[in-house]
């Protein structure tokens, strides 16, 4: 905030000061009578340059009010506070709350301050200006506020500062605790001497603190006076130190802190410290109508997209150049991968060269070497298919093979396709004992099933299920064997 540039309008009762702050110091000033000419002549510079302004009043017409109220947050604090200024100062838009402390004891109600513009006339005009010529307006700032800035946090314990600026008179700032208590400003001109003015007025200042009950201390009251280094000699020849307060001087020309301005002026005005205290700790604003500030919400929401078109460009070139670097290394990469698809085809073709000619081609040799490993695991010979079996029915000597047949099922997923067999034989010796030849039957299986068959009959001599029936070929051959039908499924071996 400091270092940037900035416009400033110092606004006292008879001038208008439109100065321009580069970072550093002032670089132009121009002065504008606060009468109607003055006022044209402003407008009509304004049409020039339209940079965001601060607006600073060092104005008499500004009054303070000391009130202790609840303490209350949200939209009660806002009401209440309404209520005070519309008691205190009805006839102004222009005003300001400050927050000072919360008491320890009883209720522990806060204490503010609150401050008005008593006579809205003094900045109205300007204001019109500002918005006719869509000037944006930052805030408007008192002195009294930015007298804090000038001393530090030790030196407002219980003090007066005392400084006289050329252009708006002599203000008198009350401190207590650390926290500005009231300001008066007072017409002063060259006529009369410094050091006369503030001999005069000290006293009435220190009769005011004691009718609002603020001088209570028993610690003598710190008058901080500002002044050209050539008038010290004679204020402190006029002005004596009393048990009640004392005098320090400050020198007007530097306040040896690194954020504040270096004054150049010829004689006591104060008035640069103030404008350089508003550009290095800006107070708070005074309340205006929204309107005064619609310029520079639109002002700030057009840099705003400014700033975030910036941040899109930069984001936006900074994926490009990950995307740039991210083909780049694609890129690398295939040529890596055709290089070694090339050394490879290279590799390929120099062993082929050492085989003799063949005519029939590699791939189709190849291709023939894997038909006959499939062929060889998947499809069993005739001695992995009969050897088991021969071994099984070699145990049932009453059993007669007529026919025995097998096929392939179609396989399932990557598992090996199943040979099915189909027995079909004669039962011998047994007569008409059908439930013999049905146990004879039955212990066959069981052997089947013990040396890995999955057996499942699909005729047998005697039907004895629920719907079976007797056969008309047992009844018209009844000396006839019994028949049967097995079916079995084998696997070979993992």
């Amino acid at each position: 905030m400091f270092f940037s540039a900035k416009t400033l309008l110092y606004l006292t009762a008879h001038t208008a000061q439109l100065l321009q702050w580069n970072g550093r110091q002032f670089e132009t000033r121009h002065t504008f009578a606060t009468d109607a000419a003055g006022q044209q002549q402003f407008a009509l510079y304004l049409k020039q340059a339209q940079s965001p302004l601060h607006l600073l009043l060092d104005l008499v017409e500004e009054d303070f009010r000391h009130e202790t109220i609840p303490h209350v947050r949200g939209a009660n604090h806002r009401a209440l506070i309404a209520r005070k200024f519309e008691q205190h100062f009805p006839n102004t838009p222009f005003y300001q709350f400050q927050h000072l402390k919360r008491r320890s004891e009883g209720r522990r109600d806060d204490e503010v301050l609150l401050s008005a513009l008593t006579n809205p006339q003094r900045i109205t005009p300007w204001l019109e200006i500002l918005q006719r010529t869509r000037t944006p307006l930052v805030g408007v700032y008192s002195a009294s506020n930015l007298s804090s800035a000038l001393l530090n946090k030790a030196e407002k314990a219980h003090s007066l500062l005392i400084s006289w600026q050329k252009n708006a008179g002599l203000r008198q700032s009350y401190f207590q605790h650390g926290q500005l208590r009231f300001s008066r400003l007072t017409p002063f001109f060259k006529e009369r001497t410094l050091a006369e003015v503030i001999a005069d007025e000290t006293p009435r200042a220190l009769h005011y603190l004691k009718s609002l009950n603020l001088s209570t201390t028993s610690v003598p009251l710190a008058i901080y006076i500002f002044c050209h280094p050539a008038e010290r000699t004679a204020l402190q020849s006029l002005l004596k130190d009393t048990a009640d307060f004392c005098y320090l001087y400050r020198n007007n020309r530097s306040l040896n802190k690194g954020n504040l301005p270096e004054g150049l002026v010829e004689d006591s005005d104060a008035s640069d410290l103030y404008l350089g205290a508003l550009v290095s700790h800006p107070p708070g604003k005074y309340t205006l109508p929204k309107r005064y500030y619609r310029d520079y919400l639109l002002w700030q929401s057009r840099y705003l997209a400014y700033g975030l078109a910036l941040v899109l460009l930069l984001v936006s070139l900074v994926l490009s150049g990950i995307s740039a670097w991210q083909t780049q290394a694609l890129l690398e990469d295939s040529r890596l991968v055709q290089a070694q698809i090339q050394q490879l085809s290279q590799h390929t073709a120099a062993l082929r060269a050492q085989f003799p000619p063949t005519v029939i081609p590699a791939d189709d040799m190849k291709m023939a070497v894997k038909i006959s490993q499939r062929l060889k695991h998947d499809f069993p010979t005739a001695r992995q298919v009969l050897q088991t079996l021969s071994m099984v029915l070699a145990q049932f000597e009453r059993l007669q093979l007529n026919k025995l047949s097998w096929q392939l099922e179609a396989a399932v997923g990557n598992h090996s396709p199943d040979l099915v067999l189909v027995l079909e034989g004669e039962v011998l010796d047994f007569g008409y004992n059908k439930r013999a030849v049905l146990n004879y039957l039955s212990v066959l299986q069981s052997q089947l099933l013990q040396h890995g068959y999955q057996v499942s009959a699909e005729k047998m001599p005697l039907d004895l299920s629920a719907t079976g029936h007797i056969q008309s070929d047992e009844l018209s051959n009844p000396n006839a064997n019994p028949t049967f039908v097995l079916r079995l499924n084998w696997k070979p071996p993992a």
